[in-house]
């Protein structure tokens, strides 16, 4: 096994003879069987251990059994006790989910506190092929039928070549100590109930059912890498991304056929799931304006685009900047750049990153700020008053890009709706006599 082992980690290319790996090892069989794997192999390892706090005495019996162990091995010994129960409840999720999100994020830590290259986990073909009926059971798309990754980002799994069976044998015939875990036979998780009562019942019907599917799970992994090269390349027809934003072209998804499967693939990265993915489509005859939301992302359906952005960026607050006059520059919370100069050698420049102001006619300080419900100006041509909410409707500007306007005050009155138009108030005359120029630096790795 060990040979099949090294043989395995070579192919895949899961790491380097030189790389640090930490080994999440529960004290079960199989993550101890990797453990002697690795200490046989002469690979550089640590040992982490975590402490769920889900079976009492048991749970404290296992952390204590892994410090012998870790001592024995003359091993980095890292371990972390959770309230794993709590975290569960506050975050509305499963136990078994919360315990994966606590070991994963402490993991990432670890790598980054310690140097480790990669962490490893000790998941092998039966894993796979419960994962496989789980995401079955659950429904999934095609990502969800490939089954578990050898290598994912710092996380490898190296026992992915071997099967519980072979596992076992390596554990009887080295003599490796173990501890079992008692929830490993309680049938209220599905996984168990997978593993202890379905699998042996399609093995009943056809002894090589184990074979037959992983065979399976390595055609879909070829089928998925082919409709993922289709998506990309559909993905740079209907989608741009802007800065935080990305705009999904409705018109060029209407054209597509499947139109649901690659909308449920673009929206993925952003945390949409199926039920959204249905309702969005069911929306889009509808008036524009409707918003949908994932735990990270919210989307807009706008008139042309579905508009994507992160939530968290959504509320910028309201704050007030002020400019005194003399300051030559703004960082926050746009980029701007101030400037005094002759009426007689302005370059007029009609750009709608740049305000051309009466200089004369302003109160200093100037004042940044969002627009308001109730703002008005006098918009430069169109020979009268205007509320700022219509006319940003005027402009056809989307929800989320109204969020984002800010506007150039002085005193009481709005000089400039930034990025869009002045007000006609402060235009330059053959009069003025000095010009206030403000332009809006645009970073475009921002």
């Amino acid at each position: 096994m060990l040979q099949k082992f090294k043989a395995f980690i070579d192919r895949e290319n899961l790491f380097l003879p030189d790389d640090k790996i930490l080994l999440a090892v529960s004290g079960g069989i199989d993550s101890m069987v990797m453990l002697d794997l690795f200490q046989a192999a002469g690979f550089k390892f640590g040992i982490a251990h975590c402490n769920f706090r889900l079976r009492g005495e048991e749970s404290e019996q296992d952390a204590l059994f892994l410090k012998n162990i870790a001592e024995q091995y003359k091993a980095e010994y890292h371990t972390q006790s959770f309230d794993t129960s709590n975290y569960a409840a506050t975050h509305g999720i499963s136990v078994q989910m919360a315990a994966r999100d606590l070991r994963y994020q402490w993991f990432e830590e670890l790598l980054d506190k310690f140097d480790y290259n990669y962490y490893a986990t000790a998941h092998h073909q039966d894993d796979l092929i419960e994962t496989f009926m789980i995401n079955l059971c659950r429904g999934t798309g095609i990502a969800g039928l490939t089954g578990i990754q050898a290598k994912l980002k710092n996380r490898i799994r190296p026992l992915l070549f071997s099967s519980r069976a072979d596992i076992i044998q390596y554990q009887s015939s080295a003599k490796i100590e173990y501890r079992e875990d008692s929830s490993n036979q309680e049938q209220k998780y599905l996984r168990n109930k997978i593993r202890h009562q379905l699998i042996p019942l399609f093995e009943e019907i056809n002894p090589a059912f184990s074979t037959k599917i992983l065979q399976t799970i390595q055609h879909l992994q070829g089928v998925e890498a082919i409709y993922l090269d289709a998506v990309d390349d559909v993905k740079k027809k209907c989608i741009t991304i802007d800065h935080d934003f990305a705009k999904i072209s409705i018109a060029q998804l209407n054209t597509l056929a499947g139109r649901e499967a690659f909308l449920f693939e673009f929206l993925l990265p952003y945390n949409f799931n199926s039920t959204v993915v249905k309702d969005v489509l069911g929306s889009m005859d509808g008036i524009p304006g409707k918003v949908f939301y994932s735990p990270s992302h919210r989307l807009l359906l706008d008139r042309q685009y579905l508009i994507i952005e992160p939530i968290n960026t959504a509320d910028e607050g309201s704050q007030q900047y002020f400019i005194e006059d003399g300051i030559k520059m703004l960082a926050q919370p746009l980029k701007l750049l101030f400037e005094t100069i002759d009426y007689n050698e302005v370059n007029i420049d009609s750009s709608d990153h740049q305000a051309l102001l009466d200089f004369d006619l302003l109160e200093f300080p100037l004042q940044i700020r969002k627009w308001e419900e109730g703002d008005y100006f006098y918009p430069l041509g169109l020979g009268g008053r205007k509320k700022i909410s219509d006319f940003l409707i005027d402009q056809r500007i989307s929800v989320f890009d109204k969020e984002k306007v800010w506007l150039l005050c002085s005193g009481d009155k709005i000089t400039w709706v930034i990025g869009l138009r002045i007000d006609e108030r402060f235009k330059l005359t053959p009069e003025s006599a000095t010009v206030y120029k403000v332009e809006w630096i645009v970073d475009e790795d921002a």
